[in-house]
């Protein structure tokens, strides 16, 4: 099983992220793709240069348009990262893989996790039915051919001269690559599964900051995140409609969140 991160820059909750990853999974074959100033985390994960598979990402720069709220570069690196994950998968000739984004912590095996959603072609993360984006900051990818078909989808939506995009955030026009996965997921017949959904007692936590799991699930919240609670050595939310303890086999520190990362790491 390959486990896989792409980062630019360096920050230094990447090594509690790649050090928990290789807590849950010893056997598993953890790969960085980076750039020089985090080519130090190589003694962790296996390291690749972002340059070496970069080709593709930097045709799509020359088509993109921005509009998004985020920063130009940003943004534009959430949907350069496709092209580069698509060409690493395919030059290694990977079968078996999860992508995570930087900010996510695991506490699961993830080949078993695996085992249990091979009859989907990819998962996606979705806190409601009517969400116009798709999370994939734990993606499990069993349909490589994906990845070939949604970066021809994001080629091909640039390259309009006219790009009609409604979708809005803060009451702002936005259009991100969550949206585009959406869209995309859409227009054709891949199997999904949306892990934000409850199974058997346990998650994959859509985002840390928000207390709507879905539509019919909160958990209960404290100082701006879920509250969590370690037992056993493993994360445990409680639900505020059922008071049931649940299980998260990820957490998911997106934005602002980033800063507990340290604090949720695990010996």
């Amino acid at each position: 099983m390959h486990i896989i991160f792409i980062f630019k820059g360096y920050q230094d909750y990447l090594y509690f992220v790649i050090k928990q990853a290789k807590k849950f999974n010893p056997r598993a074959v953890i790969h960085l793709i980076g750039d020089e100033t985090n080519r130090q985390f190589s003694s962790l994960a296996h390291f690749h240069h972002l340059q070496d598979y970069f080709t593709q990402a930097a045709e799509f720069e020359k088509h993109y348009k921005h509009i998004n709220i985020n920063p130009y570069k940003f943004a534009l690196f959430t949907f350069q990262r496709w092209f580069v994950l698509k060409d690493f998968i395919f030059s290694n000739n990977i079968k078996e893989s999860l992508y995570l984004d930087s900010d996510v912590m695991i506490y699961c095996d993830v080949q078993e996790e695996y085992r249990k959603l091979k009859e989907f072609d990819f998962t996606i993360s979705k806190w409601s039915l009517n969400s116009d984006h798709s999370s994939t900051h734990c993606l499990f990818l069993n349909n490589t051919e994906m990845l070939d078909k949604f970066c021809n989808f994001l080629m091909q939506f640039y390259k309009q001269k006219n790009i009609i995009v409604t979708t809005k955030h803060k009451n702002k026009l936005h259009f991100c690559e969550m949206t585009a996965l959406e869209l995309f997921c859409r227009n054709n017949r891949y199997q999904t599964v949306n892990i934000a959904e409850i199974t058997d007692r346990s998650v994959y936590d859509h985002s840390i900051n928000g207390s709507a799991q879905t539509d019919s699930t909160h958990f209960k919240m404290s100082r701006g995140i879920k509250k969590i609670e370690f037992i056993n050595g493993l994360p445990y939310g409680t639900v505020i409609e059922s008071g049931e303890k649940i299980r998260f086999k990820i957490l998911h520190f997106q934005g602002k969140a980033k800063k507990y990362l340290k604090k949720f790491y695990s010996e």
